[in-house]
């Protein structure tokens, strides 16, 4: 019987916790086995927090990305008006140059701030550009009404995103411990769960073999994974250098 190889994902550890502690539920044998019900119960508790902690992980990737899409609408908004206000036709360039100075009081330099800062800046930004006295000035110039509309479409998808993010890790104190829980959840596994496994299904066949095999069967999967990727990136770096010495 294996051991779980440590390379195993945080991700895949998580996976192969839930479906050991889902197929020891389900024995009828073993299920009052004290020192696997103790230990399962412990992975059940760490692989819970390793959940919330890659949800977390997870949802602040999305905040990223969708930083990175009001940000490019921000750039396309100065772009337009920088365009707008050097325009050849002289009413264009008086209303570019007007609207420009508006955004002006903000600039492109707002994507650079913190989410918070940069979330007040858009948010003053677009009611700047829907006062009265600039209205018909902003219907004026061909798109941009309708980017001012993605700005404010981006920015609301960003503040979900942000609120979904806080809701999460609100309380959470796992979101920097992955890497210990995945380890943790390893450890129990390896040195607890498999020794104890060889030597019940030696000293109790009848009660422990199929459950060992099982399990046997969940970390030789996980394993095979691990295995298959270490071989692709072995493979990739033999070739990266075969590479290197026909062009040196």
């Amino acid at each position: 019987m294996k051991k779980l190889n440590k390379n195993s994902r945080i991700a895949e550890v998580a996976d192969i916790a839930n479906r050991m502690v889902y197929l020891f539920e389900k024995e009828t044998v073993i299920k009052d086995d004290e020192v696997l019900k103790k230990v399962f119960a412990d992975i059940s508790q760490s692989s819970a927090k390793l959940i919330d902690a890659i949800k977390s992980d997870r949802i602040l990737s999305d905040l990223k990305v969708a930083d990175k899409v009001r940000d490019e609408a921000i750039r396309r908004l100065e772009k337009m008006l920088k365009g707008y206000s050097v325009m050849p036709i002289e009413s264009i360039q008086k209303t570019g140059k007007k609207l420009y100075g508006v955004f002006a009081k903000y600039g492109v330099g707002i994507t650079r701030k913190s989410y918070s800062e940069e979330s007040a800046y858009i948010k003053a930004l677009l009611i700047d550009f829907s006062m009265e006295d600039i209205k018909a000035d902003v219907e004026s110039l061909t798109g941009l009404k309708e980017i001012l509309t993605e700005i404010d479409t981006v920015q609301k998808a960003f503040d979900k995103k942000r609120m979904d993010y806080e809701k999460l890790i609100t309380g959470n104190t796992y979101k920097s411990q992955t890497y210990t829980l995945k380890m943790d959840i390893v450890s129990k596994i390896n040195n607890i769960i498999v020794p104890y496994l060889i030597s019940s299904k030696n000293t109790n066949p009848d009660a422990f073999t199929n459950f060992a095999n099982v399990t046997d069967k969940v970390i030789s999967d996980i394993n095979a994974l691990v295995k298959s990727r270490s071989k692709v990136k072995n493979d990739k770096s033999k070739n990266e250098n075969k590479t290197e010495e026909i062009t040196t």
